[in-house]
């Protein structure tokens, strides 16, 4: 056997873990609030490629029926799981879905939030559940709209400026009968005084009558040069075009209250009766009986409902042998009526849960009464009743789980009383039928009406395909804007991972990138043994113990927040300065901290030592720079920073820096980007690699064409703002998946796009940078690269580097990737939406179906209702970060000892934060052992580090197990947001 060959066992097993962890990444987002891929590094694939290097290759070793999985078998497996685990959650799914299907929220949607107005017209519906033409009928109605203000402030106008002349003209006629007055006459001081306020009133009512008019000039009207006309007919015009904008609301209100429909079930959950799952599937409140019913109700069901269509068929042919089918339907139905036994194991369910109240109440009263005792006994007498108070709590705890069992039991009896109740009422009415059959009573057509009529209530009483294999999600609303969503994001992808494979030969060969993610998989899988067997770092002693340690850190932790002892304080671990700065000179610096953080500690030590002295080297010189600046009195904080527009001094000046950091970036690949138009510069290169990067470059600028032309033409966006974004959202994805691939960062969150700088040096306030010429591109952003922490692109450069590494062929692995994806997001939308119509939208995630969409929408609106103008301190910090950044390059071509600029980008990403100090730490070991030691002591000493790593990816796959037990986040993971 070829070791390098990607074989179909792996891509059978990496297709089934991808689907799964998919599905499992929705449902525990939802019950227990843990997003498994929150980083780069996601637990479960992981977790799968340890249990498969441990467990499941020593037992086919042993067992000698199947070959054990190759090294790259186990590659394969992994990256299929790797690359698609970020998906589901922040990756992909939940974050498109709950946008596409919460705009038309009644709710939310409102006269207050003005979505309908803000948002809504500059985007295509067909990308949300919306009713076709609503954006042309919230066009039209607020054209409509328009014109009815315009007439009113015309009509307003004119009637001021005419009491403004009117008042002028009274004001100047008293003016004159007081001087006229006195004239001749000495003037005394009241007679003085009056003069004087009849001349101020006048000019005051020239000044107002010389604004009216201005006013009215600048209307534009037609009719400008008579106002008695614009108010003589101005009234009639009004009324008709009131008329006129109440009838584009009403069309408007139509449409969008059909639409609220759609989004209402979505947000709240399918009527009782309904089912969002296929019933082949066992679901948590199943027991073997109410699945095997499902099954039973839908074999003899379909039957019955095949006799039936018998009959209709037999209606006008054979009547004589109609009433014999409808016999016949009843005799397979009748067993399935009997709703006896549900109806005594709901009232014995009901008398226990009643036993059960009791007893929780007796329980509840004696454990009020022994805290009463241990507070009022003494210290020795104290403790001895607290065992008995940590007994009966448990007591109650295993009462309240009983209770909850016999909740669901309850619940699962009535659903089946429902159905046998349902298809009690559907025998009663075949056997009215076929008695009237009998009796002649019914003509052909009517007996078929009868039975027309009765085909419906087959899907009450649950004997339904649809309801078995697909459920009953209203998938049909959803294909349009799936559709559209679809097509956008695999054209993403398909950019994506054709500019990875063009950038990858400059990185990896030319640069020597050390792609330090993709090191610790092949650390996990790798032994020098020719014969195989257990990998090299599971022999290496500094392994444990570094797994030990953050092992027994992290355990200690866990033991603590779960509550099995109760009193446990956890260890502080990130070691906030908010204490220690207040009131002090430094005060600046209040959120600040040194976190410990193992896995970043590990992964800082495996990469090399010029960009991890560069990630905390320009951290800490920003924070020196802030104290100067604070101390100067130039600033009072840090500012403000979020990701649609608002950029603080910090994000400023990584902005700038990331911008001409990753256009150097790019212009150094650019003769593999463009090798379609230029293949000689793969003259050099194997024959299989110079079709891949050809087709890569065809790939990729087909891609960026195609997402170019569908956010323009079909989503709605300006073409140049399209373009401009497309551009600079390019330069950033290199930019981020660069500080992956060479400084092993966890997560690349960025509070920058590009409208940071659109915002920054032109302002969203003027007619050539308003909100609504890019409010599609924002929402597309704001899907794929907001939250680009558990961003594919990084995960997708990792995959390549371990596919070089282990020679794998291209073909397979590509194909392994799409399927890997595909599948990934195919599962995690159908589990999504088919929990959302389960249980309400309303009831899943609250950040991503509820304070995600919600938010979006609203800053989107209140960007275009009150748009921000320029920015000038940003400008400055970002072209001052440019500035650097350019210099730095520069002169690191004759200073070797210049820092690399990776840390001075990475001020964009504000999770450094929570990274810096990690990092400081594995960079010190780093120097020591380098320094100190020699290649072997480095070597045994990476195993210490990634032990470090791997302890705390156990720890926290079992603090997901607790949770999910518990039914509380433990809240210990690689998450760091």
């Amino acid at each position: 056997m070829n070791d390098n060959r990607i074989t179909w066992r792996a891509l059978g097993v990496g297709a089934f873990f991808a689907a799964l962890f998919a599905a499992l990444s929705i449902y525990v987002s939802t019950q227990a609030a843990i997003v498994f891929a929150a980083t780069q590094l996601s637990v479960l694939p992981f977790l799968l490629l340890i249990l498969m290097v441990l467990v499941l290759n020593p037992l086919l070793r042993l067992v000698k029926i199947f070959r054990v999985f190759t090294l790259v078998e186990l590659m394969i497996v992994f990256i299929m799981g790797m690359v698609s685990a970020g998906i589901p959650n922040f990756g992909l799914v939940e974050q498109v879905l709950p946008i596409a299907g919460s705009m038309m929220s009644a709710e939310w949607n409102n006269p207050q939030s003005e979505w309908n107005r803000y948002v809504m017209p500059y985007v295509n519906e067909s990308y949300f559940l919306a009713e076709t033409g609503t954006r042309a009928a919230a066009d039209d109605y607020y054209a409509e709209l328009k014109k009815l203000n315009d007439l009113e402030a015309a009509q307003k106008a004119a009637a001021r400026v005419l009491d403004c002349r009117a008042r002028a003209a009274e004001a100047e006629t008293a003016l004159r009968r007081l001087e006229s007055e006195a004239a001749g006459t000495e003037a005394d001081r009241d007679r003085k005084l009056a003069l004087r306020r009849a001349q101020l009133e006048r000019e005051t009512l020239r000044a107002e009558a010389d604004a009216a008019e201005e006013a009215w000039a600048r209307l534009a009207l037609p009719d400008h040069a008579d106002l008695n006309v614009v108010l003589r007919d101005y009234p009639g015009r009004i009324a008709s075009q009131a008329a006129a904008a109440d009838a584009a609301r009403q069309r408007l209100k139509e449409l969008e209250d059909r639409a609220f429909e759609k989004v209402a079930q979505y947000r709240r959950g399918l009527p009782r009766g309904l089912s969002a799952f296929p019933g082949i599937f066992p679901l948590p409140q199943d027991d073997w009986s109410s699945y095997t019913g499902r099954l039973r109700r839908l074999r003899e069901g379909r039957a019955a409902l095949t006799a039936l269509q018998e009959a209709r068929r037999l209606a006008d042919a054979d009547p004589g042998g109609v009433p014999r089918l409808l016999l016949q339907a009843e005799g397979i139905l009748g067993p399935l009526a009997d709703i006896e036994a549900q109806q005594e194991r709901l009232e014995m369910l009901r008398i226990e849960e009643e036993a059960l109240l009791a007893q929780h109440a007796e329980l509840d009263e004696s454990l009020k009464s022994l805290n009463i005792r241990r507070r009022q006994a003494n210290r020795g007498a104290a403790l001895a009743l607290a065992g008995d108070v940590r007994e009966l709590s448990r007591d109650l705890r295993r009462l309240e789980e009983r209770r909850e069992d016999l909740l669901l039991a309850r619940e699962r009896c009535a659903r089946e009383h429902d159905c046998a109740s349902n298809i009690g009422a559907l025998v009663q009415r075949i056997a009215e039928l076929r008695r009237a059959a009998e009796q002649d009573g019914l003509d052909a057509a009517g007996l078929r009406g009868e039975i027309n009529a009765m085909l419906p209530d087959f899907a009450a009483a649950d004997i339904s395909l649809r309801r078995y294999f697909i459920g009953e999600v209203p998938w049909q609303v959803w294909a349009r804007p799936l559709g559209r969503w679809a097509l956008l994001l695999g054209l993403s992808y398909i950019a994506l991972l054709a500019l990875n494979v063009l950038i990858f030969r400059q990185w990896a060969h030319n640069e020597m990138i050390t792609y330090p993610l993709a090191e610790l998989p092949k650390a996990l899988v790798y032994t020098a043994r020719p014969e195989g067997g257990m990998p090299d770092i599971f022999r290496n002693g500094l392994f444990w113990i570094g797994m030990g340690i953050s092992g027994a850190v992290l355990g200690w932790n866990l033991l603590c927040k779960s509550q099995v002892v109760p009193g446990l304080a956890p260890l502080n671990l990130a070691n906030s300065w908010s204490a220690y700065v207040v009131n002090t000179p430094l005060q600046v610096l209040m959120n600040w901290k040194s976190e410990v953080f193992f896995t970043m500690i590990g992964l800082t030590f495996l990469i090399p030592k010029n960009i991890s002295f560069s990630l905390w080297f320009f951290y800490l010189l920003y924070m020196l720079q802030l104290l100067v600046m604070y101390w100067s009195g130039h600033i009072d904080n840090e500012g403000s920073a979020q990701w649609w527009y608002m950029a603080n001094i910090k994000t400023s000046e990584g902005a700038g820096a990331m911008l001409v950091f990753a256009s150097v970036v790019f212009f150094k690949c650019r003769r593999y980007i463009l090798c379609a138009f230029h293949p000689a510069v793969l003259k050099d290169l194997e024959a299989e690699e110079r079709r891949e990067l050809r087709f890569a470059s065809w790939a990729f600028m087909g891609a960026s064409l195609g997402i170019v032309l569908q956010l323009w033409l079909d989503m709605g966006a300006n073409l140049f703002y399209t373009v401009f974004f497309y551009v600079v959202t390019l330069l950033i994805v290199i930019a981020m998946v660069r500080a992956v691939a060479e400084g092993g960062l966890l997560a690349v969150k960025t509070y920058i796009n590009p409208f940071h700088y659109v915002r920054a040096f032109c302002g969203l306030d003027k007619a050539y940078s308003a909100v609504p010429l890019f409010t599609p591109l924002l929402m597309y952003c704001g899907v794929l690269f907001l939250d680009l922490k558990v961003f594919i692109a990084p995960t997708m450069a990792n995959a390549i580097k371990l596919r070089n590494d282990f020679r794998m062929r291209r073909g397979a692995f590509h194909l392994a990737l799409a399927l890997a994806i595909v599948l990934a997001a195919v599962v995690a939308a159908a589990t999504s939406l088919m929990m959302s119509y389960d249980r309400g939208a309303d009831n899943m995630s609250s950040w991503f179906y509820t304070g995600w969409p919600r938010s979006t929408m609203n800053t989107l609106a209140s960007m275009a209702k009150n748009p921000p103008g320029a920015s000038m301190s940003s400008a400055v910090w970002m072209t001052v970060g440019g500035a650097a950044t350019g210099l730095i390059i520069y002169l690191r071509q004759f200073f070797f000892w210049m820092p690399h600029p990776l840390g001075l980008v990475m001020l964009v990403n504000p999770i450094m934060q929570s990274y810096w100090f990690s990092i400081f730490l594995g960079w010190l070991a780093n120097s020591a052992i380098t320094k100190y030691g020699h290649k072997h002591t480095y070597s045994r000493a990476c195993g210490f580090f990634i032990g470090l790593i791997v302890g705390e990816l156990v720890l926290v796959s079992l603090s997901v197990v607790v949770s999910m037990i518990t039914g509380t986040n433990i809240d210990i993971s690689l998450n760091r947001n």
